[in-house]
């Protein structure tokens, strides 16, 4: 299935059908990424070229094979996320840095899963600023779990959860009444 990103930066949508003449007319030039799972993408390639992995992909081929880049390790739905981020990110204006801090955290609230397998996508693909984003929202989400469910999971008993907190105090620097 070919998509192709809007710019309306909340979805990635299905890429309309051209006619012959809308693909002869000069536009900027796009680029078609290929998720693991098969997922096309059809970007502009200033987006693309956000990724120092893309850019270095481009760099290395010749302009024949420069329609289709495939992405091995970066699934579609996160490459759909990954291309949200690198829409949104386009210049570095600082008139719309407020715009853009309130649009990260909300683009950060995603589950943990996600967020880790963003920082994988990010981290292989090249876009440090993304690693950093995703990175600070899974620790938000991690940060929010206690360092017991962490830790053990909650499988023990009050008890045996009181001996381990007590064995352990001097990890989490709280008393063992906690």
């Amino acid at each position: 299935m070919l998509h192709q990103y809007t710019g309306d930066r909340k979805k990635i949508v299905p890429s309309p059908r051209k006619s012959s003449d809308e693909e002869n007319t000069p536009s900027s030039t796009k680029i078609t990424l290929k998720s693991s799972d098969g997922e096309t993408f059809k970007v502009e390639e200033a987006v693309a070229l956000k990724s120092r992995t893309i850019k270095r992909m481009i760099e290395e081929t010749s302009s024949s094979n420069r329609e289709l880049i495939t992405l091995p390790i970066v699934s579609g739905n996160i490459l759909a996320k990954v291309l949200q981020y690198c829409e949104n990110h386009g210049g570095d204006d600082k008139s719309i840095a407020e715009e853009l801090r309130a649009w990260d955290a909300d683009f950060a609230k995603l589950d943990k899963d996600t967020l880790f397998q963003l920082i994988l996508a990010a981290n292989y693909l090249g876009i440090e600023r993304l690693v950093d984003l995703a990175s600070e929202g899974a620790w938000s989400k991690v940060r929010a779990e206690s360092a017991g469910d962490i830790l053990y999971g909650n499988k023990y008993s009050s008890d045996e959860d009181q001996e381990i907190r007590m064995e352990y105090q001097w990890v989490s620097g709280c008393s063992a009444s906690n």
